[in-house]
């Protein structure tokens, strides 16, 4: 018997598209607002930051006679190059603008800032390089291989506070098997509320967890614990999506940031190495 379907009918039928598009997630940077900002310091003008390094004092014996011996050392320094400069950029035709049911450039703009922090996030972690301290390579992290990260900072005598570790996404797993760190029977408060809750952070003995998929991978996955002293950055120029001029039947818009960033202390940073 013959009906009318959805075959026949099919120049009847019509796509609809959604009120709302689905735009790419960006991944959650963790590097930038964990270390030194020196952006105030080139906000205006300049493309290198000089940063004198003071050594330590050492106490002397005071004489009960004679004269005191005075400190003298030469002392170095640390430059960061402003030589980081990346951009984006996009035109829409008119044609498009007005056939188009959505508002391109709001979206297009709203993507440009997570496009530009994704290389300030590799660039920072991939810093683990110029580090001393690697600890040896495991599957992945367990209580004693983060207690021996934690001992090299104390031994190089690290403050305290401002501790972080960024770690591959991996590593969210392992440590949330470790039932004493994270079981509220060894933690004060209320941890699990923290943990299951979703913003990908753990504090650990006085460092704060973070995981990221942009971890470097260099035969091993390259986690690092530091202090924010350890590194910092400088932004002198932020993200602002500006419009060119019309030349043709489009609309040109761009996007760029001009940055640096570098190792500034040695003994502040530990490479945890894992395989996963």
């Amino acid at each position: 018997m013959a009906e009318i379907n959805t075959t026949v009918a099919a120049v009847m039928i019509p796509e609809i598209w959604g009120s709302r598009m689905v735009v790419s997630r960006e991944n959650d940077y963790h590097m930038a607002k964990r270390v030194e900002r020196w952006d105030e310091d080139v906000a205006s003008f300049g493309d290198t930051i000089h940063v004198p390094r003071i050594s330590s004092l050492v106490a002397s014996t005071l004489p009960i006679s004679g004269n005191v011996q005075f400190a003298a050392t030469t002392e170095t320094e640390v430059s960061i190059t402003l030589d980081q400069m990346k951009y984006i950029a996009f035109s829409i035709t008119d044609v498009t603008n007005k056939q188009s049911k959505y508002n391109l450039k709001s979206a297009y703009t709203d993507k440009a800032g997570p496009a530009l922090g994704e290389p300030i996030e590799t660039g920072l972690m991939g810093l683990w390089s110029g580090f001393s301290t690697v600890l040896t390579a495991q599957a992945e992290f367990d209580e004693d291989f983060i207690l021996s990260a934690v001992q090299e900072l104390d031994i190089d005598k690290v403050p305290q506070s401002d501790r972080f570790c960024v770690s591959y996404v991996s590593q969210k797993r392992a440590l949330l098997k470790v039932d004493k760190l994270v079981s509220n029977q060894y933690r004060s408060g209320n941890p699990g509320e923290q943990i299951t809750k979703g913003l990908i952070t753990l504090d650990i003995y006085g460092v704060e967890f973070s995981f990221s998929p942009l971890t470097i991978l260099s035969t091993t996955y390259k986690n690092l614990m530091f202090h924010r002293s350890a590194m910092a950055l400088a932004v002198q120029k932020k993200v602002a999506v500006e419009k060119f001029a019309r030349v043709g039947f489009h609309d040109d818009y761009a996007a760029f940031e001009i940055y640096g960033y570098g190792e500034v202390r040695d003994d502040h940073a530990v490479v945890m190495p894992t395989s996963s």
